[in-house]
């Protein structure tokens, strides 16, 4: 009778702990184009069983999320997940999922003729690093420092109400949004093909993860490289859907994705070492934006490979 009364212990403690340890694993991303893999694997059914993809509608949003423990893996821009970790939010970074050469933009009221007419305008940008890049490369190509602009703190979400009354001249937002800003007479000024090497996002993920949930991370990791190879092969379709969703024309959903680099899995493992290509965009961040430098072994702490599918 105690042997059986054990075994059903056993048992029942058994299944608690593996119901435990099958907890979902929900994902946070806003619209950018580069985070359009993770859409595109949902809409293929790609994503493991048990992810849950929540949409934000700025980095801002799932930043929050992640620091309160509410989602396990969001994308974010390089700067912002250094400066989570720094700020104590402990993660990983596991993939880079675009350089941006182009996609982030500098969108002009139409009677702004040049950047010699910069000085004294309103400029409408989110309180990110990205748009502090961004802001920085502009103002030294206009030979301009910040105290001679007035800034109109906005996230690109929100700036399209503001751009139909005039209340700033110009804006520095991302794709898909610069588009709209464009398609209501905005102009293109200046944006990332100007500065490259400067600006990548990435897919982090928390390091308090179990291991059933690390085991579902690399399957997340798998169906964006799945879906980042059918965007190669199948261009047209993905991109028509890409567009369908975020009601863009199929052209402008050409146009936006231009301005991307979407790296392979080759490329994320030279990426993702230490002293690899993206060593410059960290020592400007670091020098700018964080408090501490970030030293070679922490770098190796922070850049993971090892949800990088293994090549067959």
């Amino acid at each position: 009778m105690v042997t059986l009364l054990l075994a059903l212990l056993i048992g029942v403690y058994g299944r608690a702990m593996w119901q435990q340890t099958r907890e979902p694993v929900v994902i946070s991303a806003h619209p950018w184009p580069g985070y359009e893999s993770l859409f595109l694997a949902e809409e293929f059914d790609w994503l493991p069983e048990g992810v849950i993809l929540q949409r934000s509608n700025n980095a801002t949003e799932s930043i929050e999320r992640l620091r309160q423990g509410v989602v396990d893996v969001a994308a974010l821009t390089l700067d912002e997940a250094l400066r989570l970790n720094e700020q104590g939010t402990p993660l990983k970074i596991i993939v880079v999922m675009d350089e941006s050469i182009g996609a982030d933009v500098v969108v002009a009221q139409p009677h702004v003729a040049g950047l010699e007419e910069l000085a004294g305008m309103r400029i409408a940008l989110e309180q990110s690093a990205v748009s502090s890049i961004v802001l920085e490369n502009l103002l030294r190509k206009a030979n301009l420092t910040q105290d001679q602009v007035h800034l109109i703190l906005r996230t690109p979400d929100q700036q399209n109400y503001g751009w139909s009354f005039g209340n700033y001249d110009l804006a520095i937002t991302y794709e898909p949004y610069a588009t709209t800003l464009m398609q209501h007479g905005g102009k293109r000024l200046f944006d990332s093909r100007q500065f490259p090497g400067m600006i990548y996002d990435v897919l982090v993920v928390r390091d308090d993860l179990s291991w059933y949930q690390q085991m579902v991370v690399s399957d997340i990791v798998a169906a964006h490289f799945r879906a980042l190879d059918y965007i190669r092969v199948n261009r047209e379709d993905a991109l028509r859907r890409i567009a369908a969703w975020r009601a863009v024309s199929y052209s402008d959903t050409q146009a936006i994705f231009s301005g991307l680099y979407l790296p392979g899995l080759d490329s994320n493992r030279d990426l993702l070492s230490p002293d690899g290509p993206m060593a410059t965009a960290i020592d400007w961040i670091q020098s700018h934006l964080l408090q501490h430098s970030l030293p070679t072994t922490e770098r190796d702490r922070i850049f993971d490979d090892q949800f990088l599918p293994v090549k067959p």
